[in-house]
């Protein structure tokens, strides 16, 4: 969808949401993408598959439980007309999460490389084919109806604040999170985004954004450029 916000007046932690909506809209068509590509006896692409898919489905978590715990319940106080719109959205979550079980099961089912694969392989087709459409669908939702109420409900000292909150709870993660976050973003703010990092973000970074890249790779059966389309 095209945005009717300009872009250069959005804080910087709205700016980085954005950008982790980017790279779930990527890892969505790249999966679908990988999984056509994938034979159903590749137990080994399989294998390396599932390990990048779990990249994914830990950035998404993240991203979910942000929203639910810490913007959508602030944005209902505020403004309660958002409710019907936050159910929506929650229930999104959690068909998300469901379809993200599915894939994972199917994708172990072809790493043992069972006499089901053929039939699993047909059903993950069309998991990840549904997983694309409701990513899709799930941030156009978000971006037409909770993005304009987080700038209008929000200061940017709020927004710094949740974007605080959500890196102290994705700690465990946040070697995977920022490369992948970056990896949405053109470089000069990749660049940017940096600057503003603690100094052992910026002294890891290119050890992080190379182990990232390994373990995503899988997912780019396809050149990039397409992907990216």
């Amino acid at each position: 969808m095209t945005l009717a916000l300009d872009p250069t007046t959005m804080p910087p932690a709205l700016e980085g949401w954005l950008a982790a909506h980017t790279a779930l809209r990527r890892d969505a068509v790249a999966l679908r993408r990988a999984v056509d590509a994938l034979a159903p006896t590749d137990s080994d692409g399989a294998a390396h598959l599932a390990e990048a898919f779990a990249l994914t489905s830990r950035m998404l978590h993240e991203h979910h439980v942000t929203e639910d715990e810490l913007v959508f319940p602030e944005l209902i106080a505020r403004s309660p007309a958002f409710a019907g719109a936050v159910m929506t959205m929650s229930l999104e979550h959690v068909d998300l999460d469901g379809l993200v079980d599915d894939i994972s099961r199917a994708l172990a089912v072809l790493t043992a490389n069972t006499s089901r694969n053929a039939e699993v392989h047909a059903r993950l087709t069309h998991k990840v084919e549904l997983f694309e459409t409701i990513v899709q669908l799930h941030l156009e939702v978000e971006e037409e109806h909770a993005l304009p109420l987080m700038m209008r409900c929000f200061t940017t000292e709020e927004l710094d604040a949740i974007g605080d909150q959500h890196l102290v709870r994705g700690a465990a993660y946040i070697d995977e999170m920022i490369p992948w976050v970056a990896s949405a973003l053109p470089t000069e703010l990749v660049t940017q985004m940096l600057a503003a990092m603690p100094p052992m973000v910026q002294e890891n970074y290119s050890r992080w954004a190379l182990a990232f890249q390994h373990t995503y790779a899988p997912m780019l059966a396809t050149p990039a450029h397409a992907v990216a389309a």
